[in-house]
Parts: C-alpha cells; structure tokens; sequence
C-alpha cells in the first residue's frame, strides 16, 4: 500500500491491488475504503467525529471466552475489530458486526450468564465422561475379532 495523507488521525493509503483508497485506525486496522481520495478523506473526517472509547467485550467460543476491546468498526463491510486483553494471542482479529462472530459487551448480566455457559459446558463434559464409561461396559462388539478377521492395520 501506498501512503497517501493524514487526517484526524488517520492514515489515507492506496491499494495497489485492490486499486481502492483505504482508511487506517492509529492501530492500522482498516476502517473504510473508497474509490477516490477524496471520499476518502471525507470517511476519515467522519470517521473522527464518530469515534468511540473501546468496548469492553468477550468473545465467545467453543470452550470459553476470551477478553478485550472492540478498538474500531469498519461501516463499509459491516466489521469491527478485537483486541485481546491476553497478549499470548493474535494481538486483534477483525469480526463481523452480523452477530455470527459471538463478540459481545462486557456487562454483569452477560458475565452472569457466562458463568451459567461454564457450568453447562462441565456438566456436558461430565456427562461425556459417563457415556464413555457406560459404552466400556457393553459386550460382544461386533467387528474384526468378532468374525475372526486379522486387523489390517
């Protein structure tokens, strides 16, 4: 990419490839695009008008949650970015604002809910567990043994 100015902020660069204009948080996150320079600049202008304190967030996953920030929205493509409070991970990821992502505000009442998530989830595990014990008891499986087969592998 190309640099191309400055305002408010923000950084106005060019994609070579994608031949678009596009506008850069203070982190480098891309938050708008634009075919001139000039619709450009006028995002970024808007853009700091618009601009907001971070958001204190979870992202939701298949065995927790991870914790952060929402640092900036895209309105262009509808995405906004993560940034992780544990920086053993990936730094910031970009996600969707259609609610696919499960990236939701920090309040009481989700952190309550998150609690009620962690115990369903070890009781899911528990119950796991238990099937896998029970499924060692049953007898007389049938395959190769069972029909005097060799293993083939």
């Amino acid at each position: 990419m190309i640099d191309i100015s400055s305002i408010k902020g923000f950084k106005i660069k060019y994609a070579t490839v994608a031949r678009q204009f596009v506008v850069m948080d203070a982190e480098g996150n891309e938050v708008a695009s634009a075919d001139t320079q000039i619709e450009a600049e006028d995002k970024a202008t808007k853009l700091a008008k618009k601009s907001f304190e971070p958001l204190v967030a979870f992202k939701l996953h298949y065995d927790g949650a991870d914790y952060g920030r929402v640092t900036s929205i895209n309105a262009d493509d509808k995405t906004a970015y993560f940034s992780y409070d544990d920086k053993r991970r990936q730094t910031t990821v970009k996600f969707r604002l259609r609610g696919q992502d499960d990236v939701y505000l920090r309040t009481d009442q989700n952190d309550q809910v998150l609690a009620l998530i962690a115990e369903c989830r070890t009781a899911i595990a528990e119950q796991q567990a238990r099937v896998t014990e029970l499924k060692g008891q049953l007898e007389k499986p049938i395959d190769v043994k069972f029909f005097g087969l060799q293993n083939p592998w």
